[in-house]
């Protein structure tokens, strides 16, 4: 992957992943095509529980109102250094990123320097739109379930709220795993 403004390398992709059904499990991908809202078929589907007569469905998710930052981002280095805060390894899907990136570097969260900057990633051309506001959902381990209040607690703290970054596409075009993208 590369940060097209000067070509300079930023990492390359070691994982991709879309989630067709809203707050559900992911599916892994080798390689996935990008369009205008996002990765094909993900975050298409959502359940609503039938005990709540005011969820006013049929509703429509911030994907089908043309979200204006459908891809989502994180590095892995993000993720340890926010493990080593909590004390713990962290399952990089408590973030349920689309692409997970690992860098040339060590220096962890330099994903928020590239908001306002446009990457190119495989065929996609994608500008880095804003940081990612964090909710409850990653105090959830997605292999037993178990919370972690301490996670949220510390992006809050240490992070204002955020971890990895949107995205919003300037050009469709396939990702694939290991990418380093193109000048």
């Amino acid at each position: 992957m590369h940060k097209s403004q000067n070509g300079r390398p930023v990492g390359r992709v070691v994982g991709l992943w879309r989630y067709p059904v809203k707050s559900m499990g992911a599916e892994a991908l080798s390689f996935v095509d990008v369009s205008w809202h996002g990765f094909a078929g993900d975050r298409r589907w959502a359940f609503i529980r039938s005990d709540v007569p005011q969820s006013g469905f049929p509703w429509l998710t911030l994907r089908e109102r043309a979200d204006m930052s459908p891809v989502s981002l994180i590095t892995t280095q993000s993720i340890a250094r926010l493990g080593e805060m909590v004390g713990c390894s962290l399952d990089v899907q408590r973030f349920r990123p689309n692409i997970l990136v690992q860098t040339g570097d060590a220096t962890p969260f330099v994903e928020d320097s590239w908001v306002g900057a446009i990457l190119r990633i495989g065929g996609l051309t994608m500008r880095v739109d804003k940081r990612d506001g964090r909710c409850a959902v990653i105090t959830i381990d997605p292999t037993t379930t178990e919370r972690n209040p301490a996670i949220l607690r510390a992006v809050a703290q240490n992070r204002q709220g955020c971890l990895g970054i949107y995205g919003s596409t300037v050009e469709p075009g396939r990702v694939a795993l290991d990418d380093k993208g193109i000048h």
